[in-house]
């Protein structure tokens, strides 16, 4: 069984809840999950011979979210990217096709 689209929705809602103002630990959650996600989309990616922006993009999700070695940016700009990406993982999960 695959878990690539529940996955996807259940990171995109952290996503979209992330732009309001949460406890410190909201966003660390938030890190560990987003860049597990990623990671499992973009090996599923290479496991389907997938076109190479969904690896690419997936693996710079995962760097950028990385709960070990975090990358600090303003809220502001934290926030776009937040919205950004709740919206890219909502639609790589409603646009995901499994091929079994």
């Amino acid at each position: 069984m695959n878990y690539v689209r529940s996955s996807s929705y259940f990171c995109s809602a952290l996503l979209a809840f992330a732009v309001f103002p949460m406890p410190y630990g909201y966003y660390g959650l938030l890190r560990f999950c987003v860049a597990a996600v990623a990671v499992y989309c973009a090996y599923d990616a290479w496991k389907k011979k997938a076109e190479g922006y969904c690896l690419i993009g997936f693996l710079f999700v995962a760097v950028l979210f990385n709960p070990l070695i975090p990358v600090y940016f303003d809220k502001t700009i934290w926030a776009g990217i937040d919205v950004t990406l709740a919206c890219a993982f909502f639609w790589f999960g409603k646009n995901y096709k499994e091929y079994e």
